[in-house]
C-alpha cells in the first residue's frame, strides 16, 4: 500500500513519462495535492483517490491523457482549473472525453460543491 499522503507544490510537475503511481493508479492515502502537483504528467491515464481532502489549483493541469478520476472520499475540495487542459475539462462542452466518478452516496455533495 503506497504511503504517499501529500504532494507538494509542483512535486511531480513535468514528469512526462509518469504513467503509474501505484498498483492500478489507486492511491489509498493521498489526501492533498498542492498547486500543479501533477501538472504536465502527460502519460498519466487515470487515478483513484480514497482519502482525498483537497486538490489545489492546476493539480492535474495539462495531463492530456487523464481521462478518468475516481474519488471515493465523502468530500474532496476541487479547486478551479484542477483539471485544466485535460480530457476531463473538455468533457462538459466538447462531448465525451473523460469522467469524474464519485461514490453514489456522495453525488449530491459534489453536485452542490462550491469548488
Amino acid at each position: 500500500m503506497p504511503l504517499l499522503g501529500y504532494v507538494d507544490q509542483q512535486g511531480f510537475n513535468y514528469c512526462t513519462k509518469l504513467s503509474k503511481l501505484a498498483e492500478n493508479n489507486i492511491l489509498i492515502n493521498l489526501s492533498f495535492v498542492d498547486a500543479r502537483g501533477f501538472a504536465q504528467c502527460y502519460s498519466l491515464p487515470s487515478i483513484t483517490l480514497y482519502k482525498c481532502y483537497r486538490l489545489n489549483y492546476g493539480a492535474f493541469e495539462l495531463c492530456n491523457r487523464l481521462s478518468a478520476i475516481t474519488i471515493l472520499s465523502s468530500s474532496c475540495q476541487i479547486s478551479t482549473n484542477t483539471f485544466a487542459n485535460t480530457p476531463l475539462s473538455l468533457s462538459s462542452y466538447l462531448g465525451y472525453y473523460g469522467s469524474i466518478y464519485v461514490r453514489s452516496e456522495y453525488v449530491n455533495y459534489y453536485k452542490t460543491s462550491s469548488y
